[in-house]
């Protein structure tokens, strides 16, 4: 991980389209993927929906679900203040240096 804590605050982005957008959905799109819920402990009260994401946790050629077309749009800020955040610190540049400039 690049980071010491629970959270750390890297920005600031308007997330009342995000707000706006979850208000839309319906309790049945929420149910639609309950897999940790019934799995996890953790997880029983909470809702979820699949952005990106595969039950083997790779990190290269992920899985999109559907539900990232419908977000991506209102999510891209905080993808963008996220991004270039981490490419930005040491760690992110010794990455891009072994795999993007090799």
């Amino acid at each position: 991980m690049n980071f010491d804590d629970n959270f750390r605050r890297i920005g600031g982005a308007n997330v009342e389209p995000i707000k706006a957008l979850i208000a839309e959905f319906e309790s049945e799109q929420w149910e639609n993927e309950a897999i940790r819920q019934q799995h996890y402990e953790a997880h029983r009260d909470a809702q979820s929906m699949l952005l990106v994401h595969d039950s083997d946790f790779r990190h290269s050629n992920p899985t999109r679900h559907p539900a990232l077309q419908i977000f991506e749009p209102v999510i891209r800020p905080v993808l963008a203040i996220t991004a270039d955040f981490y490419d930005e610190s040491p760690k992110g540049r010794v990455l891009t240096e072994k795999y993007l400039d090799a």
